[in-house]
């Protein structure tokens, strides 16, 4: 009797180590996964947040152009000039006014 009790004994004291070192892998597993799906979640929002920035550069730099466009055309007219040529004065300052246009849109939406 005195062999069975000291069978049971280690045979409980075996499982209960076995169920904590379990507890203590399954823990830890748990904890680095909440961590690779946190720095998965703060990548993949860092990298919307560029998606979007990249976006709106190009929403600015896209409407500068539009605006640069229809100036030029509207010049034009004004001149009464049907080629869409401009004199060397209003185009230099058309496309200085679009050159600080877009310097501003790098700078309001930086990459």
């Amino acid at each position: 009797m005195n062999t069975r009790n000291t069978l049971i004994i280690s045979a409980t004291i075996l499982l209960s180590v076995l169920a904590i070192l379990y507890f203590q892998f399954y823990t830890t597993t748990m904890k680095l996964n909440e961590q690779k799906v946190v720095r998965l979640q703060d990548v993949t929002r860092n990298e919307q947040i560029r998606q979007d920035q990249i976006m709106q550069r190009t929403n600015c730099l896209t409407g500068a152009f539009k605006d640069y466009a229809t100036n030029w055309q509207s010049q034009a007219k004004q001149l009464g000039r049907t080629d869409n040529l401009l004199p060397t004065l209003v185009s230099e300052r058309l496309d200085k006014d679009y050159q600080t246009d877009q310097e501003l849109c790098v700078k309001k939406f930086p990459l």
